[in-house]
């Protein structure tokens, strides 16, 4: 396992590196081929599957067939009868919702079934001094409708800023009931992902109560937050547990250029904004394109960016043509992103549905298959890919 802990003057130093302008940056994946492509032919799209939402930012499964999606605005939402029905629930925590912030992700306990728990992140605060949140609650459905009890704040992201940006906030649970969270490390404090006594630009493991979980890599370390997992994060706004691999990936929004895909693993340091193959919004160089050995490098990059905010693996059999496949969200590059693999290697990169020109905020697979893109806008929706079902075999004479 490769770590480190890097001093303050240190951090300070690699900061200062200059700002001039430099050519376009090349990146070791440049080869690895992508083409825009036409969605398989058993795949059938439903662009208006669920409409009426205000930027829909999160979305998860309950096991009875019913989903529960947030709006980033500051609502939570079920919806039932296969789309047909849209039900606001109650109870929520008071949400600082501007620019990026709001109400975030939310998590479906494996077992809502029976303990009801869901988790939710936002952004909390207000102009002054703001941060992201975990929050857990019971999702119950009374005589009222549905609503949230015993609801609790189980974590704050340290420390608070003015500003909302860079909130990260995707959530993930492990075979073992670990929760992980993805925190941004607040746009202008790029350094504190560097900070270990700070939880800013870091991807955390929890307990479902907001404790370091116990088989943290940094657990009993001086100087160092016992909930991270990695540090060394930007913007990271995509989080999946693939629990046939047992792999923890994520996705991360880079400058301009440097968009990063990762494998997570225990204790390791994924560089920002030391390594980056992005640049300064106005062109000028941040930090150095290659990590040294104690760094963990990127699985994959953007460049230029494509801000990807979602990803999930495809693990069914209904769609042959994405099995095995890693299916990203993007914002700005308005395309849903297929990755194929060779082991951990990306090999190919296939991009779909950038006709439309859509936000897409995030992807989900359902239980049978079907893929779920939630469409950022004001007048926002989600869709829905499905496997179109076999043509009906003549009745025998």
């Amino acid at each position: 396992m490769r770590r480190s802990f890097l001093l303050s003057a240190c951090l300070s130093a690699s900061l200062l590196l200059s700002s001039h302008t430099i050519a376009a940056q090349t990146h070791p994946f440049e080869s690895i081929p992508v083409s825009k492509a036409e969605l398989p032919e058993n795949v059938e799209l439903n662009e208006e599957w669920v409409t009426g939402l205000s930027h829909p930012w999160g979305m998860d499964f309950l096991p009875d067939g019913r989903y529960v999606v947030t709006e980033r605005p500051g609502k939570l939402k079920v919806i039932e009868d296969e789309g047909e029905t849209v039900s606001e629930v109650s109870g929520l925590p008071p949400i600082y919702a501007s620019r990026q912030g709001g109400l975030l992700d939310v998590l479906v306990h494996p077992d809502w079934g029976m303990n009801g728990l869901i988790f939710l992140t936002f952004s909390e605060g207000d102009s002054r001094s703001n941060h992201t949140a975990v929050y857990r609650a019971k999702l119950v459905r009374n005589t009222e409708g549905w609503t949230l009890e015993d609801g609790k704040v189980i974590y704050r992201q340290t420390p608070s800023f003015s500003g909302g940006l860079h909130f990260g906030a995707r959530l993930a649970m492990d075979d073992d009931g670990g929760l992980y969270v993805s925190l941004g490390e607040r746009s202008n404090q790029a350094e504190y992902a560097q900070n270990t006594e700070s939880s800013l630009g870091k991807i955390l493991k929890l307990t479902i109560e907001g404790q370091p979980f116990s088989g943290n890599p940094y657990r009993g370390k001086v100087g160092i937050l016992p909930e991270i997992w990695s540090l060394g994060h930007r913007n990271p706004q995509g989080l999946e547990w693939n629990a046939e691999l047992k792999q923890l990936w994520s996705v991360e929004h880079g400058p301009k250029g440097g968009d990063e895909l990762n494998l997570i693993e225990p204790g390791e340091n994924y560089g920002w904004p030391l390594y980056t193959y992005g640049r300064r919004y106005s062109g000028g160089k941040i930090g150095e394109p290659d990590s040294p050995p104690n760094f963990a490098a990127p699985s994959y990059v953007w460049v230029p960016s494509l801000s990807p905010a979602g990803l999930a693996w495809y693990q069914h059999e209904s769609i042959p043509a994405w099995k095995d496949q890693l299916l990203i969200a993007t914002l700005n590059g308005k395309t849903l992103i297929a990755l194929e693999f060779d082991g951990k290697k990306v090999v190919r990169e296939q991009r779909y549905l950038s006709d439309l020109d859509l936000r897409f905020r995030q992807v989900k697979v359902g239980k049978q298959g079907d893929i779920f893109l939630l469409v950022d806008a004001s007048k926002g929706k989600i869709m829905r890919l499905s496997a179109k079902l076999p043509p009906l075999s003549p009745a025998a004479p």
